[in-house]
């Protein structure tokens, strides 16, 4: 996650210190995904939401989808994104920020949050490629907001 976040800023960074407006606009501009990591996190979506746990079948054996300082796995993962009383809605287009050109993604999209507690934040999805060639989700975060309105 850190790494994630890290490499946002640095984007976010260079843009910002670039000399050339074609080249702040070239650096800003919200690079699409391939379709298959659109699709995935299509699906991502669809399964968190159903609750049924399908969703774990997107991870890889070793994912998590961390919630601030808190990780979850499992079941666990299951019942978080799953909770009731909420909400989830996007709220911007998927953006790619990392093309490792070796399998590895990682994407993110804003989202809101209603019900319960509400707030707008992102969530961020490292994905890799596996040995077969299928992609799964290393790891998901929502980047928590200190504090949520009810």
């Amino acid at each position: 996650m850190n790494r994630t976040i890290i490499s946002v800023l640095v984007i976010l960074l260079l843009s910002a210190c670039s000399d050339s407006g074609d080249e702040v606009a070239a650096a800003t501009a919200a690079p699409t995904p391939p379709d298959e990591v659109a699709a995935l996190i299509d699906e991502w979506f669809d399964a968190a939401s159903r609750g049924d746990g399908s969703v774990l079948d997107l991870y890889t054996a070793t994912g998590y989808h961390l919630y601030g300082a808190d990780s979850f796995t499992g079941e666990d993962l299951v019942s978080h994104l799953g909770a009731p009383g909420i909400s989830h809605e996007w709220v911007s287009d998927l953006m790619l920020v990392v093309d490792s050109g070796l399998g590895r993604y990682v994407v993110t999209r804003g989202m809101r949050n209603s019900g319960v507690i509400t707030g707008v934040s992102a969530l961020t999805f490292e994905i890799l490629a596996q040995a077969d060639g299928e992609l799964r989700i290393a790891q998901s975060a929502w980047s928590k907001i200190s504090k949520l309105s009810g």
